[in-house]
């Protein structure tokens, strides 16, 4: 009877949230850095084509349709248009 392991005991039971944890750290670390990139593409934008604070619509409005043109051309738009997340069905 003293063979039989018990199995919260091993160090296996620890192996299953350590890649979850290191998943969302490395989500949470790209994200940051995807967020950082374009927030100095927009802000060198805003800076370097509309620099007057009174076009900040302009801007705004050449950003948009720059980006349309872009996603158009690529055939990419439809990824603008799709909801964040997608909701799984877990069965």
């Amino acid at each position: 009877m003293s063979d039989v392991v018990n199995q919260t005991d091993t160090p296996q039971q620890k192996e299953p949230s350590e890649p979850l944890f290191r998943s969302i750290v490395f989500a949470a670390v790209v994200g940051f850095g995807v967020v950082s990139f374009w927030r100095g593409v927009w802000y060198l934008w805003d800076v370097l084509v509309f620099p007057e604070p009174e076009q900040k619509l302009y801007s705004g409005l050449a950003s948009t349709i720059t980006g349309i043109v872009i996603l158009t051309l690529m055939r990419t738009f439809y990824s603008a248009l799709a909801p964040p997340l997608q909701r799984m069905n877990i069965r």
